[in-house]
């Protein structure tokens, strides 16, 4: 065993020198932040984020062509791969910078070159020879754990990951990875009668993943003009004509009133999932400019949801709410709200929360003055819980929508319950957190 007591000490010793080694090989968001990433860097950024990868392609490569080197473009080029596959841009951006003897970016490059043909031993071994070259670096530990993992080394890989969880470092997947060893290490059935219901919404035609626990739902289907070939949220008592203003949130609405099966009932987007897997989300800006780190992103034709039915309900059940790792904004959650909605609006639903409440308008401000926001209305709660939340959601919002309707004589603007939905949703899952909730905050994936 490679292992020993020694080594993973020395890893979990590791946190405030990989913090501090930073400074020497700074992540791609970093040096962006430092004005240090070229013009046509961004260029490519960009268009991979827009999932334009045929111009993303051609800038990165001609970007080589100039002699450019660096681990930043290491990251991009690893970017690349895990969003599309291509391994022959890697392979380009490889040889580059191992004809500039930029050794530290290309063995990192070599190691994933590996990895993607399947010669895990050969990745293992540039993942420690990265770690002899810069031993401070977190990203030869995150993809040296990531490998042990795949090899059936759960053990030595749930040590690395743990090392990585340490505070200080900047590594958002290492608590979630170290979590799911624990899971594979002891396997244990669900509870019995757990079923794990998670409803996808789709406005308009995509691609159906198929998965025992997704569902797909149109949503907006009262006002659809076309049809998806499948249920959708205008039947029974529906809110589902309102979806222009209340978006993804017509179908919780129509969850809590019709009646199902599952114990637990969550909600993802047609191009937004939970990623209930090993995760690797690299430093990658993410799409716009208000977060410090990446949603991880999938082409969509290469996406496949893996994740063990058995596994995976056990992870849910074992709490009462799960909600999508929260995004690290650069500002306050208010702030951020009032760059592109009226200011007043957030200010009006924090009062509302407190005259129906006290606590909850003093947790509402406890959110709105963080910079912690989980996003995109994604959760996935036990059944009670739910109802319990979604009778506070509409409740609150179908009060503001009155008081709109009072004072200007038209509903909310479009979309605008969706995204004070958002808001909200954080509200309560930190009273709830408050109130001793078991909250698993889990990766998500974007496709493109």
């Amino acid at each position: 065993m490679w292992f020993d007591l020694g080594v993973v000490g020395g890893a979990g010793a590791m946190a405030h020198d990989a913090a501090r080694s930073l400074g020497d090989q700074p992540p791609l968001w970093r040096q962006m932040e430092e004005g240090r990433v070229g013009q046509e860097i961004e260029k490519s950024r960009f268009a991979m984020l827009l999932g334009d990868f045929a111009q993303a392609r051609e800038v990165i490569a001609s970007y080589v062509a100039t002699g450019v080197g660096g681990y930043a473009l290491c990251e991009l080029a690893f970017a690349f791969h895990q969003m599309t596959g291509d391994t022959e841009l890697l392979g380009t951006v490889t040889s580059a910078l191992e004809s500039k003897e930029d050794r530290f970016a290309a063995v990192m490059a070599r190691g994933v070159l590996a990895a993607a043909a399947g010669s895990l031993d050969a990745a293992l071994a540039c993942w420690r020879e990265a770690r002899t070259i810069s031993p401070g670096h977190p990203d030869p530990v995150l993809f040296e754990a990531r490998t042990l993992f795949r090899m059936g080394l759960v053990d030595e890989a749930s040590r690395l990951f743990q090392a990585l969880a340490a505070p200080g470092l900047d590594i958002p997947d290492a608590i979630w990875n170290a979590r799911l060893c624990a899971l594979v290490r002891q396997p244990a059935s669900p509870p019995p009668g757990a079923h794990v219901e998670i409803l996808v919404s789709f406005h308009k035609p995509h691609r159906v993943i198929e998965h025992p626990m997704l569902r797909p739902i149109h949503v907006g289907k009262a006002r659809s003009e076309v049809d998806l070939g499948f249920a959708g949220d205008d039947q029974g008592d529906n809110i589902s004509s309102m979806n222009d203003r209340y978006c993804e949130l017509t179908a919780q609405y129509w969850a809590w009133k019709n009646p199902s099966k599952a114990t637990h009932i969550g909600f993802c987007h047609y191009r937004r999932y939970f990623w209930f897997g090993l995760e690797l989300s690299l430093p990658f800006a993410f799409s716009v400019p208000y977060t410090r780190f990446s949603v991880p992103r999938r082409r969509v034709d290469r996406f496949d949801v893996r994740f063990p039915v058995e596994i995976t309900t056990r992870l849910i059940a074992e709490h009462d709410i799960v909600v999508p790792r929260p995004l690290e904004l650069l500002e306050t959650v208010r702030e951020q709200w009032s760059q592109h909605h009226p200011g007043a609006l957030l200010d009006l639903v924090e009062r509302v929360l407190a005259f129906r409440d006290p606590l909850d308008g003093t947790v509402a401000r406890e959110v709105f003055d963080g910079t912690r926001m989980t996003p995109f209305n994604m959760f996935v709660m036990r059944r009670e819980l739910f109802e319990e939340y979604a009778t506070w959601l509409f409740g609150a919002l179908f009060l503001l929508d009155e008081a709109g309707m009072a004072l200007t004589g038209g509903p909310m603007a479009p979309r605008m319950a969706g995204y004070l939905g958002e808001r909200l949703l954080n509200v309560f899952v930190s009273r709830k957190r408050r109130d001793g909730a078991r909250v698993l905050e889990a990766p998500m994936v974007t496709l493109l």
